[in-house]
């Protein structure tokens, strides 16, 4: 028995029979491979698949649920905004997001240098154009679509700090960030 490769699969020859056929097997690394893909309920196909050693080197990561603001969900939207950062718009925006006590991180979005990251110490970063201050309820409401960004400030559930005008001048970095995240977004858990 010898593996044979074929368009669209591996075949073996098949054995038993006077009238022997090839008779269609999937060998182990590509079996993991399709059963891998098939639990991905989105079909999404494997790019990190090797079939130098035949498996999978990570998981779905499309559709990997991460936890949201956890670190798992700060690295997946960095990656995000930084594979879209050639479509972000050219004026620099910086925003600081405080949510709750415990959790602070900054966006940076402008093209080619476009970042989300946990703020680690407050005392070492420069001045953002915006800060936005919520708590968890209202970051998870608005994350989900149950509320929105504005309506949430009219009602005092998010309070700013910075310059209205740079948030008017600048919406197309919101736009831009929103569609950046949107991925993420559809399988971010929020228990």
């Amino acid at each position: 028995m010898g593996w044979f490769v074929h368009s669209g699969g591996c075949w073996v020859l098949g054995s038993g029979s006077v009238n022997s056929t090839l008779e269609r097997t999937i060998p182990p690394h590509v079996a993991r491979r399709e059963k891998a893909e098939q639990s991905c309920p989105r079909r999404h196909r494997y790019s990190d698949f090797s079939a130098r050693n035949s498996q999978l080197l990570s998981p779905c990561v499309a559709c990997r649920a991460v936890q949201y603001l956890s670190q798992d969900w700060f690295t997946a939207a960095h990656a995000a905004v930084q594979v879209n950062e050639a479509s972000a718009p050219p004026t620099r925006l910086t925003i600081d997001q405080r949510v709750g006590e415990q959790i602070r991180y900054r966006v940076v979005i402008e093209r080619d240098a476009c970042s989300i990251a946990p703020i680690k110490d407050s005392h070492e970063v420069d001045a953002a154009d915006a800060v936005f201050d919520q708590e968890m309820h209202t970051a998870v409401s608005i994350a989900q679509g149950y509320t929105d960004a504005h309506q949430a400030f009219l009602l005092g559930h998010i309070r700013y700090c910075g310059n209205v005008n740079v948030l008017i001048e600048r919406r197309d970095a919101f736009e831009w960030l929103q569609a950046a995240l949107a991925p993420l977004m559809a399988t971010t858990s929020f228990d």
